[in-house]
């Protein structure tokens, strides 16, 4: 959206860190990052529908930006990727009975069924959690001090704006 919006090119500052003979370089440059080289990546491998045997089985989805930014990130990591967990979760399928959050579960009632899965099926629905897709970012920089070329990888927004 910001590519589109303001500009694909973002002005960065660069710190050098190469080791010279005299110590670290230390220099400080300019550089730009092109938003127009973003790459998602996804694994294939994973599938947004989980099989939990006996005939049950959940549709999942990505969750909103709204979902992430109400996460309680105070409290401990269990219970944190619970509540992702749960809203994730788009449907339950028993059979050809197919059960939808609010109008045939409550959000505690779905809390307590992902809470009593066997340690194998819960696996199976972390395994999607924790393997979102993400972007990345291939950059490299000359140091126009050193000469040393800076190859960075930034994966994901957190780590681009550190």
């Amino acid at each position: 959206i910001r590519a589109k919006s303001i500009s694909e090119v973002i002005d960065i500052e660069l710190r050098c860190n190469h080791q010279t003979e005299n110590g670290v370089c230390g220099n400080i440059f300019d550089s730009e990052i092109d938003l127009t080289k973003a790459k998602i990546m996804k694994d294939d491998n994973i599938s947004n529908k989980i099989s939990l045997g006996n005939n049950v089985m959940l549709k999942m989805k990505y969750p909103s930006y709204h979902d992430i930014r109400t996460l309680n990130e105070d409290q401990d990591s269990m219970n944190l990727k619970i509540d992702l967990i749960l809203s994730c979760i788009e449907y339950i399928t028993e059979g050809d009975n197919v059960k939808s959050l609010n109008k045939d579960f409550t959000l505690s009632e779905l809390r307590e069924f992902v809470e009593n899965l066997s340690v194998e099926n819960f696996k199976k629905i972390e395994n999607f959690v924790d393997n979102f897709p993400y972007f990345v970012i291939e950059h490299e920089a000359q140091c126009t001090r050193c000469g040393f070329m800076h190859k960075n990888t930034y994966r994901d927004l957190e780590n681009f704006f550190r």
